[in-house]
C-alpha cells in the first residue's frame, strides 16, 4: 500500500529515529513509504535512507490559525497527488492538521501517534483542558491512536479523548546490537583536558526547555569539583541562556557543550552516568541508548520514563524539580575511592538487560505493524508475480469521512460562534414563555433510523400538530400557535441553532434532506425513500430552491437528486462533492437573510394518521 508519514516540522530528535524505523520495517514489508516533512535535516536523513521527502512551508511548531489553515489544504492537495491509502501523523500540530486534511479527502485508514502530549504533569488546568478539548476533536478524524507510554494512554481515557478500541500503546525500542558493539570515542578526555579522576556526567537531547538543564547545571555546581558535564544536542529555544548560566556560575571549565552530533553513542561511552532530568517525555529514546550502552542513568521521575526503570533496579529516579535529590543520587553511585561503585555497576547491567528484553527495534516493529495489521484487512493486499504489494484500496471516495470531517469542521466552529447567542435567546424564551428551551422530535434519519432532533421551541405550550393536506408540516406566519418570541425565531432561522448538536452527534449534517416526521415516510412517492441514503441536513438543495414554498413532492425531489448528485461526484471526485455541499451552504446564507421561503402558503388540517 501507499503509505504517507507526516512529521510536519519536527526537529531531529528521538521521535525522528522511531519514525525512521517504522519507514524501514513498512518498506521492508513491501509498502511505499513517503515521508512529508518540513525540517532540513531530518528531510535530508530519510533522503539518505532512500524515501521520497514532500515539504510543505506552512508547518509551524507554534500555533498559527492562518498558516495552519494553509498547511491543512497543502497537505490535502500533496496527499491526494500521492494516492496513497494510508496516513500516520506523528506528534500534537502535524497530527491535528494531518488527520482532519486526510479525512476529508477520503483516505481510508488514518493512524496518530502520540509522540507526547502538548500538554503534561506541569501543565496548567486551562492548558490542559484546552489541548485536550483539541486532541478530543482530533481523535474522531482517525481510526487508530498509538501512544508510547501507559500513562498517556490512561490519561487519554481520563480525559475522554478517545474509546479504549481505538487506542494502544507501543513502546519505543532501539537496536541495541548495533549500540552494543559500538566502540567509545578515543581520547576524548584528552581532547577536553579532564584528568582520570573526573566523573562525567552526559545528557543528549535538544537544548530545550522542556528538557529541564537548568536544574543539571545547578545540580552539577553543588557536585564536587570533578565532577564535569558533557551536553551533546542541538539548540531548541536555550541553548545561549544554558551557555549564559553556566558562565554565571563560572563553570566554563567543567560543562561542554558538543552541540548537534551523528556520533552520539561513541561519545556517551566515554562517560560515567547519564543523567536525564525532563520535565516531561514520551519515551526517550535518548533513555533507552544510555542504558544499551552500559550508563548506569539517573533520570526525572515522569511518565514514560517511569515505566522504563524502576528506580534503584536498573535506574535511579529523582523527583524533576528537586536538585538537592538528584545530587544525592549521582553521589550514591561513587564510592569513597572517586570512582563508580559496585552498586552503579549493578544498575547498569540491570539496564542494558531491560532495554534488551522490553525495548528492542524488532519487539518496536513487530507491535507497530500489529497494529497496522488489524487495522487494514488483509483482502486489500494483493501479492503479485514480482513478490511486491501492490494497493487494492477501498473505494474511499465513497464514503462520508470528507463530509463527515467538514461536517464537524462547520458544526464545531458554528456552535463556538454562536454559543452567546445560543445561551441569550435559551434565556429569553425561559422568561417569556417559561417551559422547555428546546423543541424535541423523533425524526427519520439516515434509512429510516429515528433520532431526536432539536430546535429551539418556537409554540405554546400544548399546541396542536397540524399538517397540509398532503401530509407535511403547517407553517404560517399567521399560526397562532407561535410566541412571540417563537415568530422572530421562525422568521430569522435562528430556531434552527441546537440542530447543530445533532451534527456533532453524527446524526445530522450541514447540508442533506431535510429530516421527516416518522409518519410522513408513508406519504412518500415511488423513488422518494432515496432522500433516507443520507444524513439528513440543516441545509439542503431544497431550501435553496425555494424552501417551504415549494409543494413537499416538489422538495423530495430535489433532495432525491442532490442525494443522486452527490453519490455520483463522491464515485468520480471526491473534492466535488464537498464543493458542491459548499456551494449550497453559500447559497443559504442570502435565503436566510432575505427571509424568504419560510412559511407555506396553505391551509392546514389535522392528520389523518
Amino acid at each position: 500500500m501507499r503509505i504517507a508519514q507526516v512529521l510536519g516540522d519536527s526537529k531531529f530528535g528521538g521521535g525522528v529515529w522511531v519514525i525512521l524505523w517504522l519507514a524501514q520495517a513498512l518498506r521492508a514489508k513491501g509498502h511505499k513509504v513517503f515521508i512529508l516533512a518540513s525540517d532540513p535535516v531530518v528531510s535530508k536523513k530519510f533522503r539518505q535512507e532512500g524515501f521520497e521527502v514532500y515539504t510543505t512551508k506552512y508547518f509551524r511548531r507554534e500555533i498559527a490559525p492562518v498558516s495552519d489553515i494553509k498547511a491543512g489544504f497543502a497537505l490535502a492537495r500533496l496527499l491526494k497527488s500521492l494516492r496513497v491509502s494510508v496516513v500516520h501523523t506523528h506528534t500534537s500540530k502535524a497530527g491535528f492538521i494531518g488527520r482532519i486534511a486526510a479525512r476529508l479527502i477520503g483516505i481510508p485508514y488514518i493512524l496518530h501517534t502520540v509522540h507526547g502530549f502538548a500538554f503534561h504533569e506541569f501543565s496548567t488546568k486551562k492548558s490542559i483542558l484546552f489541548y485536550s478539548i483539541l486532541e478530543r476533536f482530533a481523535a474522531r478524524f482517525c481510526d487508530r491512536i498509538i501512544f508510547v507510554n501507559q500513562k498517556d494512554y490512561d490519561w487519554a481515557l481520563q480525559l475522554k479523548i478517545a474509546k479504549a478500541q481505538k487506542m494502544r500503546v507501543v513502546y519505543n525500542g532501539i537496536d541495541w546490537e548495533r549500540i552494543a558493539k559500538i566502540k567509545p570515542y578515543p581520547n576524548l578526555r584528552q581532547e577536553l583536558g579532564l584528568d582520570k579522576d573526573t566523573i562525567l556526567l552526559s545528557f543528549t537531547g535538544r537544548l530545550s526547555r522542556q528538557k529541564n538543564l537548568f536544574l543539571l547545571i545547578d545540580a552539577l555546581a553543588l557536585l564536587p569539583q570533578n565532577f564535569c558535564l558533557l551536553i551533546i544536542g542541538g539548540d531548541l529555544d536555550c541553548g545561549q541562556e544554558l551557555r549564559e548560566y553556566v558562565k554565571k556560575l563560572n563553570l566554563q571549565e567543567r560543562v561542554f557543550f558538543l552541540g548537534f552530533r551523528t556520533d552520539i553513542i561513541p561519545l556517551i561511552k566515554v562517560t560515567d552516568i547519564f543523567v536525564l532530568p525532563s520535565l516531561w517525555e514520551g519515551l526517550s529514546i535518548s533513555l533507552l541508548e544510555a542504558m544499551a550502552a552500559g550508563l548506569p542513568v539517573v533520570a526525572s521521575n515522569i511518565k514514560g520514563t517511569n515505566e522504563v526503570i524502576c528506580s534503584g533496579e536498573n535506574g535511579l529516579l529523582f523527583s524533576p524539580q528537586d536538585k538537592k535529590e538528584l545530587v544525592n543520587k549521582i553521589l550514591s553511585l561513587i564510592d569513597s575511592s572517586g570512582r563508580l561503585n559496585s552498586f552503579a555497576k549493578k544498575l547498569a547491567q540491570a539496564g542494558e538487560a531491560t532495554v534488551r528484553n522490553r525495548f528492542s527495534q524488532a519487539q518496536f516493529a513487530k507491535e507497530s505493524l500489529s497494529v497496522y495489521d488489524e487495522l487494514i484487512p488483509s483482502r486489500e493486499l494483493v501479492t503479485v508475480g514480482s513478490g511486491r504489494i501492490e494497493d487494492n484500496p477501498p473505494k474511499a471516495e465513497i464514503t462520508d469521512n470528507g463530509k463527515r470531517a467538514c461536517d464537524l469542521i462547520v458544526a464545531s466552529t458554528l456552535f463556538i460562534l454562536t454559543l452567546p447567542l445560543f445561551l441569550l435567546i435559551a434565556i429569553t424564551i425561559k422568561i417569556t414563555s417559561g417551559g422547555p428551551i428546546l423543541f424535541k422530535q423523533i425524526r427519520a434519519g439516515r434509512k429510516g433510523k429515528p433520532f431526536v432532533l432539536y430546535k429551539f421551541r418556537t409554540m405554546k405550550l400544548g399546541s396542536p400538530d397540524l399538517r397540509n393536506p398532503d401530509g407535511s408540516t403547517y407553517n404560517s406566519p399567521s399560526d397562532s400557535r407561535l410566541t412571540k418570541i417563537g415568530k422572530f425565531l421562525r422568521k430569522t432561522s435562528l430556531d434552527e441553532l441546537p440542530s447543530i448538536i445533532n451534527v456533532l452527534k453524527g446524526e445530522m449534517s450541514i447540508v442533506g434532506p431535510r429530516p421527516d416526521l416518522i409518519d410522513q415516510v408513508s406519504y412518500y412517492a415511488k423513488g422518494d425513500e432515496r432522500r433516507l441514503e443520507v444524513l439528513p441536513g440543516i441545509t439542503g438543495l431544497a431550501q435553496i430552491a425555494g424552501r417551504n414554498q415549494l409543494p413537499w413532492r416538489k422538495r423530495r425531489r430535489f433532495d432525491c437528486y442532490y442525494v443522486t448528485r452527490l453519490i455520483s461526484l463522491r464515485r468520480t471526485n471526491p473534492i466535488r462533492a464537498l464543493l458542491f455541499d459548499l456551494s449550497i451552504i453559500l447559497r443559504t446564507i442570502p435565503l436566510v437573510i432575505s427571509q424568504k421561503g419560510i412559511f407555506i402558503p396553505t391551509q392546514a388540517e389535522r392528520p389523518n394518521k
